[in-house]
């Protein structure tokens, strides 16, 4: 399947003939002081929801200064990043406002003016994880739900408090703070899911081990007294986040679930499919869509490339033909068709398995398959982010060991009921090289060799010589190729 760029065009032309006659446009001046960012961007609210992966790239000038102008239906956190630096503005269709990110002392300060400025101000001080979960532990892991609650409760207490104040002085605007308590309600709810979320597992559920049925109830009431059904939660950049964990009470502890469908789902690798036909039971069209968007986006980030995702992207197509999320997901779902056309074919001659894999127990006697030959080793598993992300500067490797006289060993430390996934990456990723995966003892002496706690961290790079002896276990990545080419001159010499 390869989707038509001519429809990402048409959809990008439709926006920009929009924001040419919309009068909700929202007008935000910017200027980008003291460095150059290596990205600036901005998050195009789709139904009123911010979320981070739908960025559109702002252009600025040499001078560092930036305008935006786009249209919002109705008031909307709009996220800035300038690097890694992030500036929100809770902006009203209609508005003016004033940011900079300024390069201070060695620290980057965001500010803003124009529209209950000092509430702003405020809201950019707030803890702003790209998950909220994040802040688990922060608030302080308890074994009781009770003690969980009040400790999230005091936190969301003393935020409101600040607002409140604010509001009591006429710095802000009661309608401000209302739309800052629809955020502060949705990320607490979240932070209050995250508990009964980390404590038990789906994986758990499924295994028929037996979720508490106080808990049970204490998790339905954070629900029932903020529900995620309602539309208005789109507001909040969290809203996301405590739907899916809303999704996941419904499919796992509702009394309507039936985990053996769910397993079958699981085996027939319709997962995603079933989880976004129940969303479209439990909320109307607009958030269905925000979810199934979202979700899309989310998952084929992972880059685990599943073939489900061709199937539920071309169904969410049909189904809002208008939504403006589309040009977005295009080129996250690309990718998964290309993956699934590439599993089909055959390795390339430049793949070799290393044989009898079962009953290499070690990295020595894995390299003694090898004796003879310098080599580079790259220890990843498919579902580590990071390693895919390195496998972009493969070629730039390939150039360098062929160079050096090195070849490259690829060990995979996924377990057995990945062994499909992992062979068609090699072939996605076009690997070229020596290729194993580790099973369980392998792995066992690969964590010793790494020597961090009963650990291993991927991607993990290691230079051996001819006779198998390691010359360096601490390798650069490919993305350091440079650092990686030193390392290798100063063990020739």
């Amino acid at each position: 399947m390869k989707i038509k760029s001519l429809l990402l065009f048409l959809l990008i032309i439709g926006r920009i003939a929009t924001y040419g006659i919309d009068n909700n446009t929202v007008t935000i001046k910017g200027k980008v002081v003291g460095f150059v960012p290596s990205r600036l961007q901005y998050v195009n609210p789709i139904n009123g929801f911010s979320f981070p992966g739908f960025r559109d790239s702002i252009i600025y000038n040499v001078d560092g200064t930036f305008l935006l102008r786009f249209p919002i239906e109705q008031s909307s956190i709009i996220t800035i990043y300038a690097s890694s630096n992030t500036g929100l503005i809770i902006a009203e269709p209609g508005e003016s406002y004033s940011v900079s990110f300024e390069l201070k002392d060695g620290k980057t300060l965001f500010n803003i003016s124009g529209p209950n400025e000092a509430g702003q101000k405020l809201y950019n001080e707030l803890p702003s994880p790209y998950m909220v979960q994040f802040e688990f532990r922060r608030i302080g892991e308890s074994e009781n739900f009770s003690l969980y609650s009040e400790k999230v409760k005091e936190e969301k207490d003393k935020q409101i408090k600040k607002f409140k104040d604010l509001l009591n002085r006429g710095l802000i605007s009661e309608s401000f703070f209302n739309k800052v308590m629809i955020d502060r309600n949705c990320y607490f709810s979240t932070l209050l899911s995250t508990f009964p979320f980390v404590k038990y597992t789906k994986v758990d559920i499924l295994r028929n081990e037996k979720f508490p049925e106080e808990l049970k109830k204490q998790w339905g009431k954070v629900f029932e007294d903020n529900p995620p059904t309602d539309p208005k939660n789109l507001f909040s950049p969290r809203w996301f986040e405590y739907a899916k964990y809303y999704v996941e009470f419904k499919q796992y502890l509702s009394d309507t679930s039936d985990l053996k469908s769910l397993e079958k789902s699981l085996r027939k690798g319709l997962r995603y499919t079933e989880e976004i036909a129940l969303s479209e039971k439990l909320f109307s069209k607009k958030v269905a869509e925000t979810y199934a968007a979202s979700l899309i986006y989310e998952r084929c980030l992972q880059k685990k490339f599943e073939k489900e995702w061709i199937a539920i992207f071309e169904r969410f197509n049909v189904k809002y033909p208008q939504s403006m999320a589309i040009p977005y997901l295009i080129p996250m779902v690309n990718p998964v068709a290309e993956y699934q056309k590439l599993a089909k074919t055959n390795f390339s001659n430049q793949v070799k398995f290393i044989d009898n894999a079962d009953e290499i127990n070690t990295l020595e006697e894995c390299m003694a398959k090898l004796k003879g030959k310098k080599i580079y080793v790259d220890v990843w598993a498919t579902w580590c982010g990071p390693c895919k992300v390195e496998f972009k500067y493969k070629d730039s490797l390939d150039i360098l060991m062929k160079s050096k006289g090195f070849e490259v060993l690829y060990i995979s430390i996924d377990k057995q009921d990945k062994e499909e996934q992992w062979k068609e990456m090699i072939k996605f990723y076009k690997l070229d090289g020596h290729h194993i995966r580790a099973h369980k003892e392998f792995q066992d002496d690969l964590i010793r060799i790494f020597n961090k706690n009963g650990t291993i961290a991927i991607p993990w790079y290691l230079l051996i010589d001819e006779q198998g002896k390691i010359i360096n276990k601490d390798a650069a990545r490919p993305s350091e190729i440079e650092t990686l080419e030193k390392q290798i001159k100063m063990v020739k010499n």
